[in-house]
């Protein structure tokens, strides 16, 4: 099993990516500096969705709307037949 998970150089995907390691499973950190197509999509098995934009003063609307809904489109298309999992600090935040 090969985990993707998004968003993990913030506070959540970092604490994300730690505890799959420690329990002995295959992660792939993924970051907003990489590029999704250049992804081993055959062989990732589970999406862990945690990248976000969290709305502040010094966020543009098109940089929340690219990093929440662009972001998730594209990563969507790359997810039929894996399981896919999405986690949110809006949740905590809000």
């Amino acid at each position: 099993m090969r985990i993707l998970v998004t968003g993990a150089r913030g506070q959540l995907g970092r604490e994300i990516v730690q505890c799959l390691r420690s329990n002995g499973l295959e992660v792939i950190p993924y970051s907003h500096s990489m590029l999704l197509s250049d992804l081993d999509w055959p062989s990732i098995t589970t999406i862990v969705n945690c990248a976000a934009v969290i709305p502040s003063e010094n966020v543009t609307n098109s940089e929340y709307l690219d990093g929440n809904i662009v972001f998730l489109q594209r990563l969507l298309k790359y997810s039929k037949n894996k399981v896919f999992i999405h986690f949110s600090t809006f949740s905590e935040l809000y």
